[in-house]
């Protein structure tokens, strides 16, 4: 989604470069409202345009490319294989939002984020977020973030540090248990 500013542009330019390594992959820019959160953002739709929950607010490179290319092949066939059990536990969880607050030079957030948005490729009733917060500082100054990777469920405490996809299960999982 464009909000008209430089990111924006710069955003359009490296989808634009991205689609064109492969015929199986395209974009479009829709035009955003003020009202559609973090902006720019890219959003991943499956073959039929619908969302499918994943979205980079801001813009996947560095070492959130690595998060980019999971989350397509996630979302393009069965992907990262994961233990049946724990595809069961994820299947059960309701509807929640996951945001992952992170820097474009840590070794560490491309985990979380690609955990985060392997969940939501399993459960359609999950969204996963990853958000640079170089470009949302109002974001991360409310929320006090000092530190990346920085895991919110529903925009709600943050959870600091690597965690596993059994370790963010589990987070969601004692999230639904507080509701």
């Amino acid at each position: 989604m464009d909000d008209a500013s430089s990111k924006g542009e710069e955003l359009k330019s490296f989808v634009s470069e991205l689609s064109n390594l492969d015929d199986h992959l395209n974009y479009e820019v829709k035009r955003a409202r003020d009202d559609e959160g973090l902006l720019p953002a890219l959003e991943l739709l499956d073959e039929n345009h619908k969302q499918t929950g994943i979205r980079f607010s801001g813009i996947p490179t560095g070492h959130e490319l690595n998060s980019l290319v999971l989350a397509i092949y996630n979302l393009a066939g069965p992907g990262q294989s994961i233990d049946g059990e724990l595809i069961e536990r994820i299947k059960k969880l309701p509807g929640m939002h996951l945001q992952i607050g992170v820097s474009l030079t840590c070794h560490f957030c491309p985990d979380v984020v690609a955990a985060s948005q392997k969940i939501a490729s399993i459960n359609p009733d999950i969204s996963a977020e990853m958000i640079d917060l170089q470009l949302f500082p109002k974001l991360r100054k409310a929320k006090k973030i000092m530190s990346v990777p920085a895991f919110m469920i529903n925009d709600g405490e943050v959870t600091f540090g690597s965690q596993t996809l059994d370790q963010i299960v589990g987070l969601c999982e004692r999230q639904t248990e507080k509701v």
